[in-house]
């Protein structure tokens, strides 16, 4: 029995739960985006992303709303990030096509 990394990474992982073409690997169902995925929802760069986040923690209004987890963990949450945008209701993943609150796509 010839047991090469290939081989035990096929026997741990069953071929039939790799069905990648029916999982979404967007973000647009998450609660809570990072600032970097926010940064690419908004398409801005990432510097001018965390640039506003820390306008609006200063600020507590003005910048892109986040919330604070740790001293190197901020969260956007989505329906804020959707009310800052000017989006009402929950809009369509920019990435898949669906509503975002639809849950993953069958």
């Amino acid at each position: 029995m010839a047991s090469g990394p290939e081989e035990m990474t096929a026997r741990a992982i069953p071929l039939v739960a790799l069905d990648r073409s029916r999982a979404c690997r967007c973000w647009c169902h998450r609660e809570l985006l990072t600032v970097a995925e926010a940064a690419e929802y908004l398409r801005i760069g990432r510097n001018k992303a965390y640039e506003l986040a820390r306008q609006f923690r200063a600020s507590g209004a003005v910048g892109l709303p986040v919330v604070v987890l740790s001293t190197h963990a901020l969260r956007v949450p989505a329906a804020r990030l959707r009310e800052w945008c000017g989006i009402d209701g929950p809009g369509r993943c920019h990435r898949c096509g669906h509503a975002a609150d639809e849950g993953r796509p069958a």
